[in-house]
């Protein structure tokens, strides 16, 4: 298992097999700083692999990247999610953010058996995750969210990210539920075209104006982060950029507020209002996006089979659950 410097894999064919943990510690140790009594550890994958990394009384997260993700066409685009939380991080944003190597890289490759592989090893993100937010807890969230996304127009990217537009959050995930659908007997997304196409016709009709357009989290549910209470006082920090890129502000908003409980909500979204104040598109724009968000979730997981190495692993279960989440988001509807 070698080292190499990161570059564009584009094209290439890769198979994300699961690498063990024991044979990343020598390249961990070749190339970043860390004690020799270092300890690694296989967590789990999700969009990528993880391994816990303990260093001393240090912890950390070592990334290894899926090569073939759909919204990836090379490595710059992870360098621009790695620089990115760099600039957040020297700006004061709470995020977790990753360690640069011996030679001064932010991203290595690591040959495996299954092909090239891109890392990163990231801070760890202390705190409690999924926590129930108070409504003063809740108004900090939207202020930290607003910094965030303000800190994030003055940042300058030197690598291409993609959009989080129409064509990627409604009409790919709709042509993937439509095949998978129809590949398991459960015909197709007809009888919800009526509830459909406003969705369509109303995210087209957005604009794209500075400031309500631009870099954002991409995924800003509750998994993604974290509550760290010192008191009295709370405090949050923010990771798993991997579906950042280039999107309505107002997606972040509506994930975010998907997940708090009903009374913490409006908390939120004035926190969010005192730093960057929400125009009526924006507002008007939030319960599209509350719309769209499962549908986008649901091809998000059907775009990652190959990927993620599934294809033979969804089946009808899968595809009465994707009735399920339109049954809920539109009300059950008669058949074609």
């Amino acid at each position: 298992m070698g080292m190499e410097m990161a570059s564009s894999t584009k094209g290439a064919k890769v198979k994300n097999v699961k690498i063990d943990a024991q044979p990343l510690l020598p390249v961990l140790l070749a190339e970043y700083t860390l004690p020799a009594d270092t300890q690694i550890e296989y967590v789990g994958r999700g969009f990528n692999d993880h391994y816990l990394v303990r260093a001393g009384a240090d912890r950390f997260v070592l990334r290894v990247y899926f090569d073939g993700k759909y919204y990836i066409e090379s490595h710059g685009d992870f360098r621009f999610e790695l620089e990115l939380l760099e600039f957040l991080h020297t700006s004061g944003i709470p995020v977790s953010h990753a360690l640069r190597r011996r030679d001064g890289d932010l991203l290595g490759v690591v040959s495996t058996s299954g092909g090239r592989r891109a890392f990163a090893l990231f801070t760890f993100a202390e705190g409690e995750e999924r926590a129930r937010l108070t409504s003063e807890q809740a108004h900090l969230l939207g202020e930290q969210i607003a910094a965030l996304h303000l800190a994030a127009d003055r940042f300058r990217a030197a690598e291409r990210r993609y959009h989080l537009d129409e064509q990627y959050l409604l009409e790919q995930p709709l042509l993937l539920m439509e095949e998978f659908l129809a590949e398991h007997g459960r015909g197709g997304l007809r009888p919800y075209r009526e509830q459909i196409e406003p969705l369509r016709a109303q995210l087209a009709a957005l604009p794209k104006t500075a400031g309500a357009y631009g870099i954002l989290h991409g995924d800003l549910h509750n998994r993604n982060f974290r509550v760290r209470r010192d008191g009295e006082e709370t405090a949050f920090l923010f990771y798993d950029f991997d579906h950042g890129g280039y999107g309505w502000r107002a997606y972040d908003l509506a994930t975010c507020l998907m997940c708090q409980p009903e009374e913490a909500r409006e908390a939120l979204l004035q926190g969010y209002q005192n730093h960057r104040p929400l125009s009526e598109v924006e507002l008007a724009s939030l319960p599209l996006f509350r719309k769209v968000r499962p549908i986008w979730d649901i091809g998000d997981v059907l775009a990652m089979r190959s990927a993620r190495g599934e294809s033979q692993e969804f089946g009808t279960e899968y595809a009465d659950r994707i009735l399920g989440t339109l049954e809920k988001s539109f009300g059950r509807q008669a058949s074609p």
